[in-house]
């Protein structure tokens, strides 16, 4: 889906526009399952999502604040609207989420494709907007594509 034409679509259907309200609609519209879990992850990520066994589930640092939870929040769900690849399960010796009961132990997460880089930004622009409709007050913005970039590196390497 478009930006403009979700923005469109979230102004006349989700309302009042809430972080529940927004997930709700998403996983009506797109006819997904969305579970929103918090878990320790190693700074500076502060949240990424990824399909398991049909779930939608997006993961969110424990240690934020809950401003924080809700624009990682946000930027994940956008991620969905906008029809982006989710993260990908493999790898099982490099995950760091031991532990948390909905991702298989031992799996690593990555994101496939070329694309990445402009699927974040154009993310973040979604989110930004929506976030925009529901307060006056600036939630803070953070660049995923370095957090996510040395969350990568910190499991595989500088390679």
């Amino acid at each position: 889906m478009k930006q403009k034409i979700a923005l469109n679509k979230i102004r006349k259907e989700v309302t009042p526009l809430t972080i529940e309200g927004l997930t709700e609609w998403t996983a009506q519209t797109f006819n997904r399952v969305i579970k929103v879990i918090e878990v320790e992850l190693p700074p500076p990520v502060s949240g990424f999502w990824f399909t398991f066994r049909g779930v939608e589930i997006i993961a969110i640092a424990d240690d934020q604040t809950l401003l924080l939870k809700t624009r990682a929040r946000l930027h994940e769900l956008a991620h969905i609207i906008l029809g982006h690849q989710s993260m990908v399960i493999g790898l099982r010796e490099h995950l760091k989420l031991r532990g948390q009961s909905l991702i298989p132990a031992g799996a690593a997460l990555f994101r496939g494709g070329d694309d990445e880089t402009v699927d974040d930004a154009a993310a973040e622009r979604l989110a930004n907007e929506i976030q925009t409709l529901m307060s006056p007050a600036p939630l803070p913005t953070r660049s995923t594509v370095d957090a996510g970039q040395e969350y990568l590196e910190g499991l595989f390497g500088n390679d």
